[in-house]
């Protein structure tokens, strides 16, 4: 006699060999319209703008991101020309340079969008664009609000603050958060870069071949400058800004500065 152990695994053998013989009879349309019925994805696309769905233009659907239909194709909401990066709820990511932007929310969500970027720049902290500056006068650019993706001017001082006030919430002299984001906090040379080497007592030297100077003298000695170098060309050697030698200002203003003996 057959122990109870034994009983059980002889049911469950013929049971799914029972099984697999059924499923072997069935063609492959039948298998395919089965999986098809219960991945709940349906026979046709209905709009992705029902199931939150995620639009892909390059591919010519969406994907389904939440509810019954989730993870299944949808037809896109893309229409036939592009509205506003900031208009319907689109939450476009904008190009900077005046192109087509992407929305990322909203039933256009991944749909492209004209972007809003204006000629005419704002600070990094103006009209909720919660701007990454660049410290040194460089542009940054808006993370968050109507104009995200859009170039900003940068708002770092020319001297920083404390990595611990403003929201700075510095981490290796760099403000992580707030209004000053991307702006160097807690140093001695801030954001003089922005600054000629001329000022604040630096006593810069320039170096037009790296395009910026160091400091000599005062605050912030050892701290990079802008050149104060001519844009038009080499100075006269015998300026008194200069008093060059073997082609290079050794004083002054222009204390490094590429300087010519012919001119007057």
């Amino acid at each position: 006699m057959l122990s109870s152990t034994s009983l059980i695994v002889y049911f469950f053998a013929l049971y799914f060999l029972a099984t697999l013989t059924i499923a072997l009879s069935l063609d492959s349309e039948s298998i395919s319209n089965d999986l098809v019925t219960r991945s709940n994805c349906g026979p046709t696309m209905g709009s992705c703008g029902n199931c939150w769905g995620t639009n892909f233009p390059d591919l010519g659907y969406g994907i389904c991101k939440k509810g019954y239909w989730q993870g299944c194709k949808c037809a896109m909401t893309c229409g036939p020309t592009n509205d506003y990066c900031n208009s319907n709820g689109c939450n476009g990511f904008n190009d900077p340079t005046g192109g087509l932007g992407t929305c990322t929310g909203g039933v256009y969500e991944g749909c492209p969008c004209m972007s809003i970027c204006a000629g005419q720049l704002g600070n990094c902290n103006d009209n909720g664009c919660a701007g990454m500056n660049v410290f040194g006068g460089g542009l940054g650019t808006c993370t968050s609000g109507p104009y995200q993706g859009c170039l900003c001017n940068s708002i770092c001082w020319d001297h920083d603050g404390d990595c611990g006030s403003n929201g700075c919430n510095g981490l290796n002299n760099v403000c992580q958060s707030g209004d000053y984001q991307g702006c160097p906090c807690g140093t001695k040379c801030g954001n003089l870069i922005s600054q000629p080497c001329d000022q604040y007592g630096c006593a810069g030297i320039n170096n037009p071949d790296l395009g910026i100077g160091i400091c000599t003298a005062g605050t912030y000695s050892g701290c990079a400058c802008s050149i104060t170098c001519p844009g038009s060309g080499n100075v006269a050697c015998n300026d008194d800004n200069c008093m060059g030698n073997n082609g290079v200002c050794t004083t002054g203003r222009y204390n490094g500065c590429y300087c010519s003996n012919y001119i007057l």
